[in-house]
């Protein structure tokens, strides 16, 4: 999901949010980032985020793929999460891979550090069996229900 969705709560899940306990499909992105993940969230609250997140800067192509645990709240149509756990595998700037080089640490520090202060909640705008929609219009992040 986009990073936006990536944000706060720390409470129990109420039982409104049980119908997103599952694992999702998700997509997102705006003019110049396409984001791809993988959720799952637990009926205990918490969240495991797989991301591939694809972008253009400063002419570059850059690509960032990793995994994120944390807690996630539904509240009625507010969504919340509070990141926790942040790996980062992949970090392709212009075809190389950063985290194979000696810039591993301060870029996986940097993500770390970003992550956990970029707290947001949105609204859930549909919910359903098998699709999810946080935010509206063309940024929203759509999901579809796997097994």
């Amino acid at each position: 999901m986009k990073t936006a969705i990536l944000m706060v709560a720390l409470m129990a899940t109420p039982a409104g949010a049980q119908t997103m306990v599952g694992n999702w499909d998700c997509q997102s992105g705006d003019a110049t980032t396409s984001t791809k993940t993988v959720e799952s969230f637990d009926d205990n609250g918490l969240y495991r985020t797989d991301f591939t997140v694809e972008s253009n800067t400063q002419g570059q192509e850059v690509t960032l793929m990793g995994t994120i645990e944390g807690k996630y709240a539904l509240i009625g149509p507010l969504f919340t999460t509070e990141p926790g756990e942040v790996d980062l595998d992949q970090a392709i700037v212009g075809g190389q891979n950063l985290m194979q080089g000696p810039l591993k640490d301060q870029i996986l520090a940097s993500v770390r550090d970003v992550l956990p202060s970029a707290k947001t909640s949105q609204s859930v705008t549909l919910l359903t069996a098998s699709e999810l929609v946080i935010g509206d219009g063309d940024t929203a992040t759509r999901c579809i229900r796997v097994k």
